[in-house]
């Protein structure tokens, strides 16, 4: 409770530009993280959002160009929304936590709040998984009844690993 608290204190000075720069890195992750630029990779966020909240930022990556291929205004037919594909159901789950974070009401189409919501989803499908990426996929995406994950759901999985996979290979190539 008291490490919430605190983290929402730190976001909240830092809205009121009330600590300095030099605060450590969380605090550099969460001043990104409210200076979303629209029309952009969101890469930075994306960067921001993934240490903050746990997760590798390439794999908040790998699962934005899944799902929207970067676009922040993207509607399923399903009625899933933003970067990351939230359903209504994800949304409700996770918007508290996220409010607590962000020290104000979430916006699920704000692209910073999407990512936001997305990344806590993934965060607890990798606990649920015991950090396999692609049975995590799965999850994010058929949702937390196995027995309903069809051919779709599987391939959605296999997507995102290979997607993972790519962006971490390229990450760690040496300069040429």
């Amino acid at each position: 409770m008291l490490k919430r608290l605190r983290r929402s204190l730190t976001l909240g000075l830092l809205l009121c530009a009330a600590l300095p720069a030099h605060a450590g890195e969380m605090l550099a992750d969460a001043r990104v993280i409210r200076s979303v630029s629209h029309g952009q990779s969101f890469a930075r966020e994306m960067n921001a959002v993934g240490r903050l909240v746990g997760i590798d930022p390439a794999l908040l990556r790998a699962v934005v160009v899944q799902e929207s291929n970067g676009n922040p205004n993207a509607v399923s037919e399903a009625g899933a929304v933003g970067l990351t594909q939230l359903m209504p159901v994800a949304i409700r789950q996770y918007t508290r936590e996220a409010a607590r974070l962000l020290g104000r009401p979430v916006n699920p189409r704000s692209a910073l709040d999407n990512l936001l919501i997305g990344a806590f989803y993934y965060r607890d499908a990798l606990r649920r998984t015991h950090g396999n990426v692609e049975a995590a996929a799965r999850l994010y995406h058929g949702g937390p009844n196995l027995a309903m994950h069809g051919p779709r759901t599987t391939a959605y999985g296999k997507a995102v690993a290979w997607r993972y996979r790519q962006m971490t290979r390229a990450s760690v190539r040496p300069a040429v």
